[in-house]
């Protein structure tokens, strides 16, 4: 694929500046020009990322390609400094662990009537923690499908007690006659 150019108006911590890419033998290459510092380089990244998905995905429609996209470096040209981005996003992690949420217990959820939701649910906030631009996109239908499991557990406890209390009356009556 030809190199495609970008014109990236972005927020304080990153300078306007050009953003080029190329897909060459199913690997992406992509470089950022600008004239200023750039004050974050994981929102260099989110812009980046963002412009290669969309690019990514057309590619995928027109070639039937099942392209995925993960900007996992960054150099600095005139420097040859290098940053290795990670896996995690800095503003999540540690978050389940401080709310006492472990594998344990997410893992034991998964083998429940409700697994197929969560499952599901789980696939969308990897998705949304991949795709920071998209990320109420993806959180809206686990949200929803949560919601969803939440109330029907609820509709049905009140179904069982119900019923079963319907059992315990009519059985006391029988007993009686």
């Amino acid at each position: 694929m030809n190199e495609i150019q970008f014109s990236i108006e972005s927020p304080d911590d990153v300078p306007r500046g050009a953003l080029a890419l190329e897909i060459i033998n199913g690997q992406i290459f992509t470089t950022y020009k600008t004239d200023r510092e750039v004050g974050n380089i994981f929102t260099l990244r989110n812009l980046a990322e963002d412009a290669v998905r969309m690019t990514a995905d057309v590619a995928g429609y027109l070639y039937g390609y099942a392209y995925d996209v993960e900007i996992v470096q960054m150099v600095r040209p005139d420097t040859g400094e290098k940053y290795v981005y990670g896996i995690d996003v800095p503003a999540l992690a540690g978050e389940c662990e401080r709310a006492g949420v472990g594998f344990d217990h997410v893992f034991a959820s998964l083998t429940g009537p409700s697994s197929y939701f969560l499952r599901h649910a789980l696939a969308d906030l990897r998705e949304a923690i991949k795709s920071p631009k998209d990320t109420g996109f993806f959180c809206y239908r686990p949200i929803s499908l949560l919601k969803t499991v939440v109330l029907c557990s609820k509709i049905s406890k009140a179904a069982q007690k119900e019923s079963g209390s319907y059992l315990e009356i009519n059985m006391a009556s029988r007993r009686k006659t």
